[in-house]
């Protein structure tokens, strides 16, 4: 291919070649600092590009040359040359790894679209989420997801055999469609499930829990409020610091460590709001906000909140490396169910009307307000309390403090109801080396009666596959026996004829996205790339930028030779 390229004599091909080496270099190689939080945009791509008076020679290999000077527009051209292509791999794997599949689709915030993802395993048996695109339709209800699942089965030619479930993330509105989708995706597959995303933190179930309570999001905005009136004095922290002493490390500061913050020193922030509202050496628009924020943050609400927020969030604390560990590394589905059960049996402590009198006992002591719902009514602590004090008390307890325990008990038992099931079916994955003979014929028996497209030829798979992996341990004794171990020990090995029907029960395994891919993809990170690109008015630039920077791993991993060689035989120069 060398010698072919220094035999061409019209300059012409070489230098839209050489165009496009150069712009690819970057985004495979000069990623931004903060990737993905900052993403690729055609301003830094032509800034990186021009800043740089030399770039390597495509066609001469070894040699550089001067970088050419690119207009805006051919800038564009080029990104969206290069997405069609990592569109097109994308397209090509599919076709080849995504015989057995789930998808996932998420309602993107303040938008009227909706993202698409979807996990299959690959070549090298690992479990692989793509970012497929964004449509511009919502996910709202059982229609309008059903609506995106067929374009999206159709578009992509995926066969309605191999879909093995939808998956949501703690903020969508699907776990309220469940009962209204689950016929409709019988419909497409009747193994499909509707399955949580396993790479949701315990933290997101709170913070969900909590919004969906009127109270409770009146809480979430405030803590918001002052999160991000605190963050206005990050770079003149001294200005500020003398009334906030023990919250040096603004820099750092998170919602959590706030909340733990207030919790613990809640007369130090309410009097910190107060000196600054009444300070004029600060300006007057940051006067108005403490003094608008001020009567929001002292209630006995957001008092009783803080204290439960601190004391949950800890003892999840504990939980949340443990789960994670078992999604993600040492996959165990009766492990993650029995965490989910510790949780909910967490959740029963709370949920009891001795604790939630501790809490206000205790938060009558630290506010020394001695009335709910009402910000301004202040007096000393008595023997007796007002008359309409315990209806006021009662309907927190119960609108409030109850039903967001209930709505994250709520939301475990749904997880914990599904990894039961998935338990049943495929843990026994996890389990090779020490499970007996009779439990292995008793667990394929039970996927024969579930899965009728298998074949008997997997009984003879499964005492196969134990015999060899057992000899296999016996010489590497520090290999993975997951599920995942057993995925890369059959490829490995070339035993993937052989064991060609439980490869389709680890597929479908890993396929689900109740544990969590190696590399994943997700809409916390979609959210931060659609930030840095909110300023792209053309709509086939934005989407090209999006797939590129969602897709960067898969983008840096490709060939683009012939891609480029293409460009450069059929484009004139502009």
């Amino acid at each position: 291919m060398d010698q072919r390229r220094r035999k061409r004599k019209n300059p012409e091909p070489e230098y839209l070649a050489n165009v496009f080496s150069g712009v690819l270099d970057i985004l495979m190689s000069h990623p931004p600092n903060k990737f993905p939080n900052d993403a690729f945009t055609i301003e830094y791509i032509a800034e990186i590009h021009k800043s740089s008076p030399v770039q390597n020679d495509f066609c001469n290999p070894g040699e550089t040359l001067a970088t050419p000077n690119l207009s805006f527009r051919r800038y564009e051209k080029l990104i969206r040359l290069i997405a069609k292509e990592v569109r097109t791999q994308i397209e090509i794997e599919l076709r080849m790894h995504a015989d057995i599949f789930s998808i996932s689709i998420d309602s993107l915030p303040d938008t009227d679209e909706s993202a698409i993802f979807i996990r299959y395993v690959n070549d090298d048996g690992i479990p692989v989420k793509r970012f497929l695109e964004i449509t511009n339709k919502r996910a709202d209800n059982a229609s309008q997801i059903m609506d995106i699942l067929n374009m999206v089965l159709e578009k992509y030619y995926l066969n309605h055999n191999g879909f093995m479930g939808l998956s949501y993330d703690i903020n969508s509105n699907l776990p309220r469609q469940i009962s209204d989708l689950k016929s409709s995706l019988k419909a497409i597959n009747k193994f499909a499930e509707i399955i949580p995303c396993s790479s949701d933190s315990l933290s997101s179930v709170i913070v969900k829990a909590t919004s969906n309570i009127y109270e409770g999001n009146t809480f979430i905005t405030t803590i918001d409020e002052l999160f991000n009136f605190l963050l206005t004095f990050k770079y003149q922290w001294d200005q500020i610091q003398f009334l906030l002493t023990n919250l040096s490390d603004i820099q750092n500061l998170t919602k959590n460590k706030m909340i733990r913050y207030i919790n613990r020193n809640w007369s130090r922030i309410v009097n910190a709001l107060f000196q600054v509202s009444e300070n004029i050496c600060f300006p007057e628009k940051v006067r108005i906000q403490a003094y608008v924020l001020l009567p929001k943050v002292k209630r006995l609400e957001i008092c009783i909140l803080t204290m439960f927020w601190e004391e949950i969030v800890e003892r999840f604390s504990g939980l949340e490396d443990n789960l994670h560990l078992h999604v993600s590394t040492e996959i165990d589905f009766y492990k993650i169910l029995e965490i989910y059960q510790v949780l909910i049996n967490h959740l029963d402590d709370f949920r009891t009307d001795e604790k939630f009198m501790d809490y206000k006992t205790r938060a009558f002591q630290k506010s020394n307000i001695l009335h709910f719902n009402n910000h301004n009514y202040m007096e000393k602590p008595q023997m007796r309390f007002p008359v309409n004090y315990l209806d006021d008390a009662d309907k927190f307890k119960i609108n409030t403090y109850f039903s967001i325990i209930d709505q994250m008990q709520s939301e475990f038992n749904n997880r914990k109801i599904i990894y039961e099931d998935l338990a049943l079916k495929f843990n026994f994955l996890n389990n090779i080396p020490v499970i007996t003979n009779s439990e292995l014929i008793q667990k394929h028996e039970n996927l024969l009666q579930i899965y009728d497209e298998l074949t008997f030829h997997i009984d003879a798979e499964c005492m196969d596959l134990k015999n060899l992996f057992m000899k296999y341990l016996s010489r590497h004794q520090e290999y993975s026996t997951s599920i995942n171990g057993i995925s890369t020990f059959i490829r490995l090995n070339g035993f993937k004829e052989h064991f060609s029907q439980l490869l389709k029960v680890i597929k479908m395994a890993l396929c689900i996205p109740a544990i969590n891919c190696p590399d994943q993809q997700s809409s916390s990170v979609l959210k931060k790339v659609k930030t840095s690109l909110g300023s792209i008015r053309n709509e086939d630039t934005y989407k090209s930028l999006l797939l590129i920077n969602m897709e960067w791993k898969f983008f840096t991993s490709l060939d683009f030779d012939s891609a480029i060689e293409d460009y450069a035989n059929r484009y004139i120069r502009e």
